[in-house]
């Protein structure tokens, strides 16, 4: 139901930008989707909103290590 949590959490975020909590839920549900970059975005947005959390750092750190581990995009031959 990942897919479902990440509307309610844009939703969240849209009405409240601000909102730390409804970014790490919109990061995270990302990421259990598989989309990596977009969960990278919102997480740092909840970081920088509140650096003292450390389940949040943590989240964003696991984020970018999966990003960094995942293999480059293939270059179209010209």
């Amino acid at each position: 139901r990942y897919s479902e949590a990440e509307r309610q959490f844009a939703r969240l975020v849209d009405s409240q930008p601000d909102d730390d909590y409804a970014h790490v839920g919109l990061g995270l549900a990302y990421a259990r989707q598989g989309l990596h970059r977009e969960a990278a975005e919102h997480l740092a947005l909840a970081v920088a909103m509140r650096p003292d959390r450390a389940d949040y750092v943590r989240s964003l750190e696991q984020v970018r290590a999966t990003i960094r581990a995942q293999p480059a995009p293939r270059q179209p031959l010209a």
